[in-house]
């Protein structure tokens, strides 16, 4: 196993080899995290890759394995097409049964959209996937057999009227929904894709078949693939796997449409990374190459060392991905989520969200290796009457001057789930602004409150569409903070004092009061920040 080990049994995949591909790998993970997925990427590697490739992984928290080198014992020469040698390896996401769905990404992919559906896409069970009834085994895409650079040692029947995506050029709407029948065209799939749920069954199957016909398969893990499990495959439509030549106007540009393309696979070379010149400046034309190289130039801007003495959104991105890719959902609350939504605050410290049972697990994993030596934890904040920061685990970067805290999700009342989140552009996630907005109601937090709605200049109308206004703030939910206010206090505090509103409050009054300019203006004056 690698250096990572995830909670998530469902998850992205890819293979590298060769630093070659680095970029790639870094630049994919980046992009899932950017779309709001909720899944950690695992990235396989053999013995080749070396250990430069391995520290860049590890820096940036990225869960890594360990596989073996796959191929026929006997396998065709691959001199026309060299990245050939080590795509059976691919193959091992098979056997890798620890995880009950796996989507296996080539790592010269650009995700543009959330498919988070892929993880819950129906397949056969994975006892029954080697069934000789079994139609659903795993999930990919149609390879496209048009040709179109018309490489001669492709094979004669490859031409555009065998291709299943021309099939399709009469009901473009339909092909951003659903993949040509599996029975379409010459029946062949592209691997760069691939939806499974992992089985022992499945992976001796294809390895015997590997062993046997491995040897006339000119396109390795795909061909074998398509011949072993033919017809028995579930074809999605391009959208998910949307090869960079079928974009042009005389191949299937008349399916291709660039809003509703999540993922973009950069076939051929050269790779868009190829085309960065020494200096950074890319000098490459294709245009679908420019999108790639945008998402690539964000991440290392992202990756920039932060800012005023580490106290930036570097490091809290980084605390950030640590706990995602450990399986911990989390997102920024308080201070820092009025920031986001353009209230004028200052933050001394970062407030994160976790759910509120595993904190516990995101105490003891920030104090493991290797990322101890990064977080120190340090004492809790100084006592404040109106607050419960003083009762939290409060971390220090070390050597910067970063500060967090790591706040239960009950005493912000919000379910911190990665559906209720918004990214930012570097990727951090913040609640979204319906959710964050109705646990300021639920709270009776009325300076949250007026901040956020000044901050985004909402209108009394976005309100009755977007949030639930019936009924008043939860009273059980004050009465409780307050009560562990009061038991942490014990007596210590002459100052201690309530400070949530436990007294029934109109969650449509409170929002209606926001877009009464005199009462707001008396909030203002007469209001101070927690």
């Amino acid at each position: 196993m690698g250096s990572n080990s995830l909670a998530s049994d469902r998850v992205w995949a890819t293979l590298v080899t060769n630093l070659d591909y680095l970029p790639g790998v870094l630049t994919l993970e980046y992009c899932l995290r950017r779309v709001g997925s909720k899944y950690p990427l695992i990235v396989l590697h053999t013995d080749a890759f070396p250990e430069d490739g391995r520290a860049a992984l590890k820096s940036r928290a990225i869960a890594m394995r360990s596989v073996s080198h796959l191929a026929p014992s006997t396998a065709p020469d691959y001199a026309n097409d060299l990245r050939f040698h080590d795509t059976w390896t691919k193959l091992v996401v098979f056997s890798l049964t620890e995880y009950s769905r796996i989507v296996l990404l080539d790592s010269d992919m650009l995700v543009r959209r959330n498919m988070d559906e892929l993880m819950d896409l129906k397949l056969d069970p994975s006892s029954q996937s080697g069934d000789a009834w079994s139609k659903r085994v795993f999930a990919a895409t149609h390879a496209c057999i048009c040709n179109p650079l018309k490489r001669p040692h492709y094979p004669a029947d490859w031409i555009p009227r065998n291709c299943a995506f021309s099939s399709q050029h009469d009901n473009p709407e339909a092909a951003q929904k659903a993949g040509a029948s599996v029975t379409s065209g010459l029946g062949k799939l592209n691997s760069g894709l691939l939806v499974i749920n992992p089985s022992k069954v499945l992976y001796e199957e294809i390895i015997e078949r590997m062993e046997t016909h491995g040897i006339g398969y000119k396109f390795p893990d795909q061909d074998l693939l398509a011949d072993l499990y033919r017809e028995r495959w579930v074809p999605l439509p391009y959208v998910y796997n949307a090869l960079k030549t079928l974009r042009a106007s005389d191949v299937h540009g008349k399916i291709w449409r660039d809003d509703q393309v999540k993922n973009v696979h950069y076939i051929l070379s050269p790779k868009p990374w190829n085309e960065i010149d020494a200096e950074g400046t890319w000098r490459g034309e294709n245009e679908m190459h420019k999108w790639w190289v945008d998402a690539n130039a964000a991440r290392i801007n992202d990756e920039k060392p932060a800012s005023n003495g580490g106290n930036g959104t570097d490091d809290a991105l980084g605390v950030t991905r640590v706990l995602e890719t450990s399986g911990i959902s989390c997102c920024l609350v308080g201070i820092s989520a009025l920031v986001f939504y353009g209230a004028a605050r200052v933050r001394e410290f970062w407030e994160i969200c976790v759910p509120t049972e595993l904190v516990g697990k995101a105490v003891l994993l920030l104090q493991s290796d290797p990322y101890s030596t990064d977080y120190r934890p340090v004492e809790p904040w100084p006592h404040a009457s109106r607050s419960l920061l003083h009762t939290y685990n409060r971390f220090k970067g070390r050597g910067t001057d970063f500060y967090f805290i790591l706040v239960p999700a009950r005493d912000v009342h919000i379910f911190c789930e990665p559906c209720n989140f918004a990214r930012s552009l570097r990727g951090l996630p913040y609640p979204k602004l319906d959710v964050f907005i109705q646990s300021c109601l639920d709270m009776g937090d009325d300076l949250q409150l007026c901040d956020v709605v000044d901050g985004t200049d909402l209108s009394e109308e976005w309100g009755e569409e977007n949030l639930e206004l019936d009924g008043c703030n939860d009273v059980e939910w004050a009465e409780d903070v307050n009560r562990r206010g009061g038991e942490f206090a014990n007596g210590k505090f002459a100052h201690w004092s309530p400070f949530a509103s436990d007294a029934p409050r109109s969650r449509r009054g409170m929002w209606q009061s926001k877009f009464d300019v005199e009462g707001y203006l008396r909030l203002q004056l007469f209001s101070s920040p927690p």
